[in-house]
């Protein structure tokens, strides 16, 4: 098969390509060996890997698990064809004709979150923290705030000679791969978004200890007045949500009781809000 994109991981190649992923041992860079493979319903484009699964872009998109490189299985797919794909924690984020995001918590059955239409086809794509690196076929970059992800929003843009096709970053800088441009190296250190701490117009943070956290969890609001708390799951459903008290800067949240995952506590105010991520063990 030709192969569209691959992922290096110590002595086996991944290889997404037309109608075929295939994995490869190359321990003996001089007689690579076909370990296993499965078919794909569409020609592959971009791919990830992360732990014992492989997300393909295709079309459906493929979720494959590998933890048998012998036999890898599709366990899960996405109706949506792609360009490339990443995946933070249990959300997978796609380039398509819009940048959007699923649930995949359970490869099995991938939810829909959200997305965000930059105007363009999204192509190259690369997801830090909670910044979401988008290139679009108008040559353009962009930098999506992803922080809640069901209020996405462009905190920046870069003009590139041609739409990246792939995006990589290594701190402080991001690689952009454009067609017939060339690699462009940008500097991220000041794209995000700059919230104050202090003063009248100050926007409120979170902060939580511990965090990963197996039960309690004890968590200090600054900024303006706190009306309430919501703690949401990836799918964006609220699983918990406390009132405060006015003033109220300090609480302890009893999570054992939730699933293990990753959820985001989020803060209303009269002023606007603010969202941190917390990873239930």
């Amino acid at each position: 098969t030709v192969p569209q994109d691959m992922v290096l991981r110590d002595t086996l190649l991944y290889l997404a390509g037309r109608l075929r992923f295939n994995i490869v041992n190359v321990a003996r860079p001089r007689q690579p060996v076909l370990v296993g493979s499965c078919n794909l319903q569409n020609d592959a484009a971009g791919m990830w890997l992360q732990d014992t699964l492989a997300y393909v872009c295709s079309y459906p998109s493929a979720i494959i698990n590998v933890a048998n490189p012998a036999s890898p299985v599709v366990v899960g797919q996405i109706w949506r064809g792609a360009w490339n794909i990443a995946v933070r924690d249990t959300v997978a984020f796609l380039s398509t004709g819009v940048l959007l995001w699923y649930n995949v918590a359970n490869p099995a059955a991938p939810l829909a979150i959200d997305s965000i239409n930059l105007g363009r086809t999204v192509d190259g794509l690369a997801v830090v923290d909670t910044i979401a690196y988008a290139g679009a076929i108008d040559g353009r970059l962009y930098a999506v705030s992803v922080a809640d992800l069901h209020q996405p929003r462009v905190v920046a843009s870069a003009e590139l000679p041609n739409a990246a096709s792939r995006i990589v970053f290594e701190p402080p800088y991001l690689y952009a791969a454009c067609y017939y441009g060339g690699v462009c190296v940008l500097e991220t250190a000041s794209v995000g978004i700059h919230e104050p701490s202090g003063g009248p117009d100050a926007k409120p943070s979170i902060a939580m200890q511990p965090n990963p956290t197996r039960g309690r969890c004890a968590v200090e609001l600054a900024g303006l007045r706190r009306n309430r708390i919501e703690v949401r799951d990836v799918s964006g459903r609220v699983v918990m949500d406390v009132a405060l008290q006015g003033g109220q800067s300090r609480l302890t949240l009893a999570l054992e009781k939730l699933p293990t995952g990753v959820y985001f506590l989020g803060a209303e105010t009269e002023r606007g809000k603010t969202s941190a991520k917390l990873v239930k063990q």
